[in-house]
């Protein structure tokens, strides 16, 4: 199959895997923090800071950075408080629902937190992929300084600026 070319995206050759539909978003990530490397994890909603034990941030948080809408922004202060090396940035555009490694890209509908819904998720293996997904993230702002949440030291949080 080949795809028109177009001035939004690129074309590859990949392996891809697809899930049944009771995938657990939360469950996968647990098992992909016990190997190394950074994690990107796109997502419109984050979970109260109580759900997400169990998708395995207690495992590590060093390498890893959330991206989510600004509409969770209470979320988001209670993950960095009690995660304080997770990285977090918050963009009002944040809708897609994927997870990035340096070879791999899982893409679907499901997002950060606990679900019982049919979830669809494809894994694609092409580093090409995850660098071409990683520019467009940088491209559309989605780390920009002023997004990230920050904790200070100190306990007093600051006001966060991306809103």
């Amino acid at each position: 199959m080949s795809y028109s070319i177009y001035a939004y995206g690129m074309n590859t050759v990949a392996e891809v895997k697809a899930y049944n539909l009771d995938f657990s978003t939360t469950l996968f990530l647990s098992s992909l923090l016990r190997q190394p490397g950074d994690v990107v994890i796109c997502t419109y909603s984050l979970p109260a800071v109580n759900a997400i034990y169990p998708a395995g941030l207690n495992i590590r948080t060093e390498g890893v950075t959330i991206i989510a809408h600004t509409n969770y922004l209470e979320q988001a202060k209670a993950l960095k408080q009690r995660y304080p090396a997770l990285r977090i940035y918050l963009n009002n555009r944040a809708h897609a629902k994927m997870i990035l490694t340096h070879d791999r890209l899982w893409v679907g509908s499901a997002n950060l937190t606990k679900c019982h819904s049919m979830e669809g998720t494809l894994a694609i293996a092409s580093p090409a992929i995850c660098a071409f997904m990683m520019d467009e993230l940088r491209r559309n702002g989605a780390f920009e300084p002023g997004n990230e949440v920050v904790v200070s030291s100190s306990g007093r949080k600051p006001p966060w600026r991306g809103i």
